[in-house]
């Protein structure tokens, strides 16, 4: 996309706990589609009540996806904020869940970064194609 192509003041960019990266194709790719009149991106994950596969538990995966949040603005010169998902059961509400905070938003994009197919999308389809499917929201995927 040029500097002068389509800008947006709301995303949000789902993550994992477990992959979180400033290499991330979508924060880049959400940088340059930002207003900058626009809100902060918001970096959203959600999470079950116990540990994550990250290893990360509580205030831990809250400080881990701050920490995120803090050098992508230093890296890209976008303001990033973040919302921590609690969830019950995340492979049985996380969709939903998601919507429910790109609603409270009012995200008009969600930028997200597809993984390459595996066995369990048979059972447990991917969030991306879910989002694509259900979500009122534009969608950008990224491989």
């Amino acid at each position: 996309m040029s500097a002068s192509g389509p800008r947006y003041a709301r995303m949000a960019i789902p993550l994992d706990l477990a992959e979180l990266s400033l290499a991330d194709p979508a924060l880049a790719q959400a940088a340059a589609l930002w207003d900058p009149a626009g809100a902060p991106i918001v970096l959203v994950t959600v999470v079950g009540p116990g540990p994550h596969a990250s290893g990360l538990s509580g205030e831990a995966q809250d400080a881990a996806l701050q920490a995120l949040a803090d050098d992508a603005r230093a890296r890209f010169g976008v303001p990033f904020k973040v919302a921590v998902l609690r969830e019950h059961d995340p492979a049985a509400t996380g969709d939903e869940a998601l919507e429910r905070c790109f609603a409270a938003h009012d995200i008009e994009l969600v930028v997200m970064r597809s993984h390459a197919p595996a066995f369990s999308d048979h059972w447990l389809p991917a969030h991306g194609r879910w989002l694509a499917t259900h979500s009122a929201r534009s969608l950008l995927l990224l491989r």
